[in-house]
């Protein structure tokens, strides 16, 4: 009511629940496009030191698979195979070691968030204000 005797018509429930509902779908998109950019950026800081452990993987089953060849070779010959399969299997052990030690010690902490509003992702307490896409109005 108005001090004029008129009534002051706002917009209608349904009306503001319509904006909320938008606003709300607008808010959505824009967490999830945060999300899939924090995704898109943990892979790329992930992406060196994973491919370096696959390889790990890699030269340590070909250390047991050479160990094995030389377990063949000692068992048909008899003579010397033993050693030179324990010395593939030894030096195939080791690159792969070293390559697993390399890519943990080059790992990235992938808990941290690269932005300074980290209490906006982890805290969903806060009050958070996305701002519109550019030639948008919030509410409209």
């Amino acid at each position: 009511m108005t001090d004029q005797g008129g009534e002051d018509e706002g917009p209608s429930y349904g009306t503001l629940f319509g904006r909320l509902l938008k606003d709300g779908e607008k808010f959505a998109k824009a967490r999830i496009r945060l999300y899939r950019a924090l995704a898109y950026y943990r892979f790329e800081q992930a992406r060196g030191p994973i491919l370096m452990l696959l390889f790990a993987v890699f030269f340590g089953g070909a250390a047991i698979g050479a160990l094995l060849v030389g377990l063949v070779i000692w068992l048909s010959a008899m003579i010397g195979g033993l050693l030179a399969g324990l010395a593939i299997c030894a030096v195939g052990l080791l690159i792969g070691g070293l390559l697993g030690y390399v890519a943990m010690q080059n790992m990235p902490d992938l808990t941290d968030l690269p932005w300074e509003d980290d209490d906006v992702i982890r805290d969903l307490e806060h009050s958070v204000s996305i701002s519109p896409e550019p030639g948008e109005e919030i509410g409209s």
